[in-house]
């Protein structure tokens, strides 16, 4: 099935714009408004369903009054099993330290070195501006909750994540290094 996004007059309730990219928009979005030009743009992926075959997960960045991509990434996801892979949790646009990032959770993904058929979770950054990727790190498990951005009083930004097999992570929002973890 084809996702897509529609933008709605708040006036009229009629469809003034629409993107469509491929494959089911499942995560909430993530918005960050430009003030210099007073753009509005927003972050997200989608998931796909298994189906016997890798699929790709898209990321996007999308302006949400031209309706146009900024930039997209496509990664490889697990089509294998039944279950809902890619993009599920929603993204955090960074802020204050973590100004120009962009965080997403993706399961199901194939890793470049796969093993004995494996898929992991991945806690990935992007840069908001150009959608490189800038880090990646792997969770262990299914886990598709969304991560939550903390800001330190010694100006760091902070991501707390938890994985699939009950562990929950503080990491550095700008290296992806583990700060600290807790077995729950």
């Amino acid at each position: 099935r084809e996702g897509g996004i529609s933008a709605y007059s708040l006036y009229t309730g009629s469809v003034t714009g629409q993107w469509s990219g491929g494959g089911t928009v499942v995560s909430c979005i993530g918005v960050k408004e430009i003030a210099d030009d007073g753009s509005l743009l927003l972050y997200f992926g989608n998931s796909t369903l298994g189906g016997g075959l890798p699929s790709p997960c898209k990321l996007v960045c999308l302006d949400a009054y031209l309706m146009e991509e900024q930039w997209s990434v496509t990664l490889s996801a697990n089509g294998w099993d039944e279950l809902p892979n890619g993009c599920i949790a929603s993204p955090v646009v960074g802020e204050k330290a973590l100004e120009g990032m962009v965080y997403f959770t993706l399961t199901g993904m194939i890793p470049e070195e796969r093993k004995n058929g494996e898929t992991v979770s991945v806690l990935i950054a992007l840069d908001a501006d150009t959608g490189d990727i800038l880090w990646q790190k792997s969770l262990s498990g299914r886990t598709v909750s969304s991560p939550v951005a903390a800001y330190g009083d010694d100006g760091k930004g902070y991501l707390y994540r938890a994985d699939g097999e009950g562990t929950l992570y503080m990491v550095d929002g700008l290296t992806g290094e583990t700060v600290d973890s807790l077995s729950l």
